[in-house]
């Protein structure tokens, strides 16, 4: 099954490994700008280096300790004003 999401945005927390990582491969494969979140920048870097860009995306990454609920709110809440 092929789905388009091209032009849409999607944010993904823990994508820096495992099954975040893999929704964030997906979601870009499937056309979506692609916002990354997890603890590690230099992880971080390397996944949205790496995301599929073949349908004009823009990647990104926030960096963010999900065990820090108010610098995370306050990071969630930038995010969703800017975007």
């Amino acid at each position: 099954m092929v789905i388009s999401l091209k032009g849409r945005k999607a944010l993904v927390g823990g994508a820096s490994q495992g099954l975040g990582l893999a929704v964030a491969k997906q979601l870009a494969e499937s056309g979506a700008s692609v916002t990354v979140m997890a603890r590690n920048e230099d992880k971080l870097k390397n996944v949205v280096a790496n995301l599929d860009t073949g349908k004009g995306q823009v990647h990104q990454y926030l960096t963010a300790d999900f065990s820090d609920f108010d610098g995370y709110k306050n990071i969630i809440n930038s995010y969703f004003k800017e975007n």
